[in-house]
This record gives structure tokens, sequence and C-alpha cells, in this order.
């Protein structure tokens, strides 16, 4: 039953705005360092299975319609023939910008004073100062030379 009811908070948060958001993906089990500098924008959605593989650090701001991602569940027949349901955390360290429609898949760390650049999809760690764009994101720039 407790599943059942942080899913259903999990849907709410898609809709919940700013910073009630936050509140309710604390709630499910969202690991955050200071819950009150985190910023998280309208119709972002925080893995809804297993919310409490995702932290993320202090002073990160999450644009709208996000996805991050801490699972992988394809159907029946592909998981019995080609791979398998699988899980992995999700790190957001401190002081990170992920903009808008960005998409953050399982297994990635994005370290400090990184930026995602809208519409990113990242598949591989960011490290610290980078800003990376695209599908897949890469790193296209570093903060420290703006």
């Amino acid at each position: 039953m407790a599943s059942l009811f942080k899913k259903a908070l999990g849907v709410l948060g898609l809709y919940a705005p700013p910073p009630l958001n936050r509140n309710i993906a604390y709630w499910r089990g969202v690991q955050f360092e200071e819950l009150r500098t985190v910023w998280i924008g309208v119709r972002t959605l925080i893995d809804n299975e297993y919310p409490q593989l995702i932290s993320i650090g202090k002073n990160v701001t999450i644009s709208f319609d996000v996805d991050i991602i801490a699972h992988v569940e394809p159907p029946g027949s592909m998981q019995e023939r080609f791979f398998r349901k699988y899980s992995a955390p999700v790190t957001i360290k401190s002081n990170v910008f992920i903009g808008a429609r960005s998409v953050i898949l399982p297994g990635v760390t994005i370290h400090e004073w990184s930026v995602v650049a809208a519409g990113s999809v990242v598949v591989k760690d960011v490290v610290s100062f980078a800003i990376v764009a695209g599908n897949p994101a890469r790193k296209i720039g570093d903060i420290r030379n703006r």
C-alpha cells in the first residue's frame, strides 16, 4: 500500500507547483542534501519506481519538463531475449543547473558546478564545471571560461 501511495504522490508531483513538488519528491524518498535550496520545475518526472535511488545536492535548479530516470524496464518479451530490467542511482551534486526537457538516465552522476543545456539526454557522468548539450550530451564548454 505504501508503494502505491508513493507512486500516486509521484503523479501528483508532476503537476504540483514549485516548491511543493520538491517536498513531494522528498516524501517519496528522493535524497536531498538541503531541500530548501533546490528548485524543481513543473512536469519534472522523478523516477516513479525507485525515487530513493536519486540524490540531489544543494543549490540545484531543475527546469521544467525534465525526466530523471533511475531504472529501465523493457517489456517482458524483450527482457527474456535481449536485456533485463535494471536500476542504478542518479546523483546530482551541488550547484547544478539542468535545462528544460532534459533527460537524465540511470547510473549518471552530474558533478558540481555543471550545466545541462535544454533538451539534452545525459547518458554518462558530467564532470565538474562542464556545460553539456545534445543527444547524447557532450561537453561543449566550461563555465569557468564564461
